[in-house]
């Protein structure tokens, strides 16, 4: 009896054995297609991530060429200002700080500011005038939805025509945006 139970023993050892082999076969067979799944996946992301990267390279190199440009196109726009109105170093740092405020607190920027600024420096306006001046001709710009160059000359003119000084800038501005807002005048 001893030998029929070591015999049944083998046999179902045996039989174990190849149901144990084929089940690691098949867990095997499993784990190399989650393998090349893995590496599948690994594959898209990392397209996918090393795509990204790149375009946020490219949109972090854009912004910074863009912001470059801006900046020297105010520089440039600022330092003609300066020029035609006959600027100190000193006064140059004035408009540059007036027109970077107004960049700040209008909805124009402060490239938009210079241009402004030198639209009453070719009017004559000394820096103090155009530094008193700017933000008034800004203002009346957006209240008439006019051009901030259309607006600057006819507060220059205006304050010309009548012998104005640069401090009354701001009653010009008013009695034009008053003038617009309640009859069908526009600049």
């Amino acid at each position: 009896m001893a030998s029929s139970t070591i015999a049944k023993l083998f046999v179902e050892l045996g039989f174990k054995d190849k149901e144990f082999q084929a089940g690691l076969k098949s867990a095997e067979m499993g784990m190399a297609r989650l393998g090349s799944a893995g590496s599948q996946m690994s594959n898209l992301f990392g397209g996918v991530v090393t795509k990204a990267f790149y375009a946020a390279t490219a949109a972090a190199t854009g912004f910074a060429a863009a912001s470059a440009y801006v900046g020297a196109t105010f520089e440039q726009e600022i330092t003609t200002v300066g020029a035609v109105a006959g600027s100190t170093e000193k006064d140059l740092a004035s408009l540059t700080d007036q027109a970077r405020k107004l960049g700040s607190q209008t909805t124009f920027s402060a490239t938009e500011a210079a241009e402004a600024m030198y639209s009453l420096a070719s009017a004559g306006l000394s820096t103090n005038e155009i530094i008193s001046a700017s933000e008034p001709a800004l203002l009346l710009a957006g209240a008439a939805g006019s051009s901030m160059t259309t607006s600057t000359k006819v507060l220059a003119s205006t304050m010309a025509q009548f012998g104005l000084e640069a401090s009354e800038a701001g009653r010009i501005a008013d009695v034009f945006s008053m003038t617009i807002r309640k009859s069908q005048f526009t600049l």
